[in-house]
């Protein structure tokens, strides 16, 4: 299983490379790799470009494709670091996909946008209550793109840049706030294209590169 981005704490990175079935633990304190879980695959084929999210000591995980066949998916899984026993969430209600936009906003994790197995972009978003393990609709971004970047800054998520169906890239920059669940888009990235690899906030400044 290929997560598209790790998940992260203050002192450890979970990731699942590309073509394997597990997840890995890198301690920054100690700077030693860990194999925590075996993560399910597709008859056998690892799943890529997943949404995941670490919260409260769990691993939550779902969507991607089979980089094979091209299959896009809609199962979800969770696995608890303590008892590594791997349990399945209810599927992702949207349309199947991969390549999401994903974080984790108070107790629930947001997938949204991607892209299904014949290239098509959706915008739809939905969030997954880590309480209940149930998953809820949510506000859709107003336009399609593939995001670049995204992350969380001071109790709201961003966007930051990405691209359309025809892979041109979109300078496109959206704020969405869980309080009043709607979307905001913000100023162009100032570097005027989509290829944001980096985007945090720091002391209420948004920093993207």
């Amino acid at each position: 299983s290929c997560i598209s981005r790790p998940a992260t704490d203050l002192q450890t990175i979970f990731t699942a490379p590309d073509n394997t079935t597990g997840f890995w633990q890198y301690n920054l304190i100690g700077d030693q790799w860990i194999r925590v879980s075996r993560t399910p695959s597709s008859g056998g084929v690892p799943v890529a470009d997943a949404f995941s999210f670490l919260y409260n000591g769990t691993i939550y995980w779902g969507t991607g494709r089979n980089l094979t066949t091209g299959t896009t998916y809609s199962d979800g899984y969770w696995v608890s670091l303590v008892s590594d026993e791997i349990k399945t969430l209810p599927d992702f209600p949207g349309p199947p996909r991969y390549s999401t936009s994903h974080f984790v906003l108070g107790a629930s994790g947001y997938v949204g946008l991607g892209r299904d197995s014949v290239g098509n972009l959706h915008r739809d978003f939905w969030k997954l209550d880590f309480n209940t393990r149930s998953w809820l609709p949510v506000a859709s971004l107003s336009d399609q793109i593939v995001p670049s970047m995204d992350f969380v800054a001071g109790g709201k998520a961003y966007i930051l840049t990405g691209h359309d169906a025809n892979e041109m890239p979109l300078a496109n920059f959206y704020e969405y706030d869980p309080e009043s669940d709607t979307w905001t888009r913000l100023a162009d990235f100032g570097d005027g294209d989509g290829t944001a690899e980096i985007g945090f906030g720091v002391d209420g400044v948004i920093y993207g590169g």
